[in-house]
């Protein structure tokens, strides 16, 4: 039986760094002076949404001071500027946890709590799902993933079951994302410090060992998209390549899933040449960008991943098309297109896991009836 290999990569929680008075600002860049002036901030601020050029919009985290010097210096270069979110921190404080006795789907989670839950799966349904330790992390920490079989016997899901199966990573930057509840909320990449620098981590995807370093990556160690020192420099990267190296002849569908924008993609990231397989992915992709509009009219946008969202090379996707071979390679980004961006309310957890689970449903079923699985 063919793998669906899930990994996600979502950052949404909140932490003990204050940020009162931080905006979100989305701006776009009229012409190539004012888009060079954009890119030159990547040195000082935190990009939520990079533009990918002249017209391209781009979400920039932006401390209370630095507000009015930096709109006005984008204004007089005759950008597009919108206050995306007025307080940062006002955002943070909604998404606190309240404690509850049961795993609540509708609030944000600890990763003990995740952990825990994943454990209570096991013991509530073991003949229905395992758990396994595959990768680890800077830290020391083991990465689990979650493997349905097929003899769940769900009534929405056993067909699924029987075509495919699944195996569900629900947190993968472990070491970022518990860094996330204890320290700074807005944190995004790996926890190895970098030699010889100040700034700590890398961005996981983009440290994958596909065309690394050579297009659309960031060589500024204090940057939220910090390609690393090298490729697979990080050991959560090596640990999975080297796990989906040792499973690739059973797996199926690669599926790489994180915030935020609306957004089904497939490779490539590290150039605009279209894949071998273009046409059968772009088929593939608006079967599932279809069944997801059809749930709550959300309208994803879907193609190579260089074109629908910007260059991005040493990316997940790519590697595991390429390197792996596994053709139904997918980097997806969930809810919302810049309302809330990183600061996601709990309210949208559900629907927008509903959206996933109908599109992967999708997916699947139009692989099974173009007998690729």
């Amino acid at each position: 039986m063919r793998s669906f290999f899930l990994l996600i990569c979502l950052t949404v929680v909140f932490a003990a760094k204050d940020y009162s008075g931080f905006k979100v600002l989305r701006v776009k860049p009229p012409d190539k002076r004012a888009y060079d002036f954009l890119k030159s901030l990547e040195y000082g601020f935190n990009f939520w949404k990079e533009s990918r050029g002249v017209g391209h919009e781009a979400d920039i985290l932006i401390p209370g001071d630095s507000h009015q010097f930096l709109a006005s210096k984008l204004e007089e270069l005759g950008f597009d500027i919108k206050v995306m979110i007025e307080d940062v921190q006002l955002l943070i404080d909604e998404q606190m946890n309240t404690n509850t006795t049961s795993f609540d789907y509708n609030i944000y989670h600890t990763m003990d709590e995740i952990t825990a839950w994943m454990d209570d799966m096991i013991s509530m349904h073991g003949d229905m799902v395992s758990k396994e330790a595959f990768a680890r992390t800077y830290e020391g920490r083991d990465v689990y993933k979650m493997k349905l079989l097929d003899d769940y016997n769900s009534s929405r899901t056993d067909n699924l079951i029987d075509l495919m199966e699944f195996h569900v990573v629900p947190v993968f930057n472990v070491d970022g994302y518990i860094f996330t509840w204890e320290e700074d909320r807005m944190w995004r990449k790996t926890r190895k410090p970098n030699e010889g620098r100040v700034c700590v981590g890398t961005d996981p995807n983009r440290n994958y060992d596909n065309h690394w370093g050579t297009s659309g990556t960031n060589d500024i160690p204090c940057s939220q998209a910090y390609m690393g020192t090298r490729a697979c420099s990080e050991i959560e990267i090596q640990t999975m390549q080297d796990h989906i190296l040792s499973i690739r002849d059973r797996v199926g569908v690669f599926m790489d899933v994180h915030a935020y924008s609306e957004y089904w993609m497939y490779p490539y990231g590290w150039t605009m040449q279209t894949a071998n397989d273009y046409e059968e992915l772009n088929a593939a992709s608006k079967v599932a960008v279809d069944a997801i509009e059809s749930l709550y009219g959300r309208n994803y946008a879907y193609g190579p991943i260089s074109i629908v969202i910007y260059p991005a090379s040493g990316c997940s996707a790519d590697w595991a098309y390429d390197n792996a071979k596994i053709k139904h390679s997918y980097a997806l980004e969930l809810r919302d297109t810049g309302e809330y961006g990183l600061l996601l309310p709990a309210s949208e957890i559900q629907p927008s896991s509903e959206e996933l689970f109908v599109g992967c449903e999708a997916l699947v079923r139009h692989l099974k009836e173009t007998s690729v699985i």
